[in-house]
């Protein structure tokens, strides 16, 4: 959503229809003015040893954010501490729940329980009384 009319958004949304997945994602993002951060996680291996480190890394940082190559839990951690300290704003969340009832089964089984008995009181001499 945007405050622009759809006249004035075609020209700029018009080469975006050729774009796709990542590259469009990071484009889009960079148009917005949105920071992108990037951790990415490879047990035991550092920046450059994944191959695809050297093209996340220009395109992430292209929108303002920055790339994390995190090889274990403690550089993951300072990726997100360093995220957060970047971040600007603050983020407010409300929950809703919605209950719904779930003993409708049983009270159901109690009834039909209960008019069992009662017809079988009503029916067999043997029910009438309590042994």
């Amino acid at each position: 959503m945007n405050d622009r009319s759809p006249e004035q958004q075609a020209p700029r949304d018009a080469g975006r229809s050729r774009r796709s997945g990542a590259g469009a994602a990071v484009a889009t993002a960079r148009e917005s003015a949105i920071p992108v951060y990037m951790i990415r996680t490879a047990f035991k291996r550092k920046f450059g040893d994944v191959k695809e480190d050297r093209l996340w890394q220009p395109a992430i940082e292209r929108t303002g954010g920055r790339f994390y190559a995190a090889g274990d839990e403690a550089a993951i951690l300072r990726a997100v501490e360093d995220i957060d300290r970047l971040s600007a704003g603050r983020i407010d969340v409300r929950e809703y729940t919605a209950y719904q009832p779930r003993f409708s089964g049983y009270a159901l089984a109690a009834v039909a329980l209960w008019l069992l008995a009662m017809v079988l009181k009503l029916s067999f001499r043997s029910f009438r009384t309590f042994p």
